[in-house]
């Protein structure tokens, strides 16, 4: 991986994260999570409205390739749908992680519907991934505290967590699918077109609550699409150079990236606990997707 690929990814990173603490942020100041990320997803629809038609005029949309746009909509706007509303109900620096465990059920996936083999690696990986997204829900350290976290799962946060992550292991799943069928870029704009499609039956139409929304924190909605298509950009031009297991395992950097934000801007709780549950996450995350 050259350095050229590790800035690339470094500054998804951070691109990445910055638009996740911001939409924490305005959910903490009021804001509702699903029209917020609607609105965004909007702007970046029109965003992508130029390369998709120039893209259109070479290559072909076959029906098959549009089931798995269609089917990766519709795990995306689900993935979104847990993801926002875990952070309505739980800390920055403990929902991220915990939706970033997607790799133990893609994995999961992999080996009993695509028959694909698991090395001794990525098994300690998987151990690993678990061990720090069990320990992320823990206040202490402690043998006092050690069966805490079981509790703390059922909560809504981590449980919606989680959810988001299996949400996020099927739509990658049927997106890998889709890649087979039809140009990736066309797939990825179709993907998004399906998403607001599906996504979009979420939103709350009480009180023009769109329309107040957006006026409020239109200057944050704004952020938001910018920095999300630039980070997912520069995650496509990193593939275009480099090999997908490393792309997304040093992508996970974001974790620890996030976590530290909502404890020191966000002034949320737990500190030490969570960066050391996310440090042991993301070595695992590089173990199931390197090895």
């Amino acid at each position: 991986m050259t350095i050229i690929v590790v800035i690339l990814i470094l500054i998804s990173a951070v691109l990445a994260t910055s638009w996740n603490y911001i939409l924490k942020k305005v959910i903490n100041q009021g804001g509702d999570s699903v029209t917020l990320y609607w609105s965004s997803s909007i702007i970046n629809l029109i965003l992508f409205l130029i390369p998709f038609f120039s893209f259109f005029l070479f290559f072909k949309i076959n029906l098959s390739g549009l089931f798995f746009a269609a089917l990766s909509g519709f795990f995306m706007s689900f993935y979104v749908i847990f993801l926002s509303k875990s952070y309505q109900h739980g800390d920055l620096s403990l929902v991220f992680p915990l939706t970033k465990i997607t790799p133990i059920f893609t994995l999961i996936i992999g080996i009993f519907l695509l028959n694909e083999d698991i090395s001794p690696l990525q098994i300690s990986g998987i151990f690993l991934i678990v061990l720090g997204a069990y320990a992320i829900n823990s206040k202490k350290f402690t043998i006092n505290n050690l069966f805490k976290p079981l509790v703390s799962l059922k909560h809504q946060a981590s449980f919606l967590a989680v959810l988001a992550a299996i949400m996020s292991a099927l739509y990658g799943l049927s997106f890998k699918l889709g890649s087979t069928k039809i140009n990736f870029f066309m797939l990825v704009y179709l993907t998004y077109f399906f998403f607001v499609i599906f996504y979009t039956p979420f939103l709350s139409i009480k009180k023009n609550n769109l329309l107040s929304q957006f006026k409020k924190f239109k200057t944050q909605i704004i952020a938001i699409a910018l920095l999300n298509f630039f980070s997912f950009n520069l995650v496509i031009i990193a593939l275009s150079i480099s090999t997908l297991s490393y792309v997304f395992a040093f992508r996970q950097v974001s974790i620890l990236f996030t976590v530290i934000l909502g404890i020191y801007l966000l002034k949320e709780k737990y500190g030490t606990i969570r960066i050391i549950s996310s440090i042991i996450i993301l070595i695992g995350l590089i173990l199931v997707s390197v090895f």
